[in-house]
């Protein structure tokens, strides 16, 4: 059995969904970019990852551990590999530091994908201004009295071309948005915040209870109450690199008998609401 699905690699998140397969019988036995491979084992062994710099990883091989495969993450110099065991107490439960790596993968990941999309935009410019170039030195104009624009458009190849470099672009900013929301919520959980920036937001949050447990919402920034005015309106200062739209939906995803959440952000001396 074959599954496509894009997961950062190492992640806890990876890991637990391939032992959701295991413990149906499925075991991974191959790892591609975006594909996992898998056989049927009536034994349902646990699988686990390990983050490496090493080619090849001794430390954590026995008679109960099998090594599936490695997977070489070249942009960041780093190994992840992939183990199978029968016995729990053997796996290797994720900390802080796998954190810190794999928001180092998801900051590669969408990285790349951001200077593809950048590539890719000036491909579309390239295409445009190639097709006035040959109008132009052709001298093509338009029967219909429109000139070069109406020869511009008429063309069934150019097109063919637009339309392919428009969905390629579509599906690559598709790919760098959750990237980004990948890379931030690592950010957050890791607390790293080197080389991004987090803005200050004044969030007004509305609830039918007195008071709430704002450490349901860590991994969203840094929260500060600026004001408690009673009846369930809270006032707080978030530091995140969130957008208000995540914000808000983690918020009532998370905090149960929420009635409104306004959020505004800090513009120069004053607070600008946008909610």
């Amino acid at each position: 059995m074959k599954k496509i699905k894009f997961f950062i690699k190492g992640s806890k998140d990876e890991q637990d969904w391939l032992n959701t397969f295991s413990k149906k019988g499925w075991v991974l036995t191959h790892v591609g970019r975006l594909t996992y491979s898998f056989e049927f084992d009536k034994k349902q062994p646990y699988i686990f990852t390990n983050y490496s710099r090493l080619s090849t990883e001794k430390k954590l091989e026995n008679s109960s551990v099998k090594l599936i495969q490695s997977v070489n993450l070249k942009k960041i110099n780093l190994f992840v590999y992939y183990y199978s065991t029968t016995k729990s107490r053997l796996t290797v439960s994720k900390g802080k530091d796998d954190l810190i790596v794999g928001g180092k993968i998801a900051e590669s990941y969408k990285n790349t994908v951001t200077s593809l999309q950048t590539i890719w935009s000036l491909l579309g410019f390239l295409l445009f201004l190639i097709r006035i170039i040959y109008l132009t030195v052709n001298h093509e104009e338009s029967e219909q009295g429109l000139g070069m624009l109406s020869s511009f458009v008429d063309s069934n190849l150019f097109w063919c071309l637009f339309f392919v470099w428009l969905l390629i672009l579509l599906i690559m900013l598709s790919l760098s948005s959750r990237l980004r929301k990948i890379d931030a919520s690592y950010r957050m959980k890791a607390k790293n915040y080197k080389g991004t920036y987090l803005s200050n937001k004044y969030v007004e949050i509305n609830t039918s209870k007195e008071s709430i447990d704002i450490k349901v919402l860590p991994n969203i920034g840094v929260w500060q109450l600026i004001e408690d005015k009673g009846n369930g309106k809270l006032y707080y200062r978030l530091q995140t690199i969130f957008t208000d739209e995540e914000i808000e939906k983690q918020i009532k995803e998370k905090v149960p008998d929420i009635k409104s959440v306004k959020i505004t952000k800090w513009l120069g001396s004053f607070y600008l609401p946008i909610g």
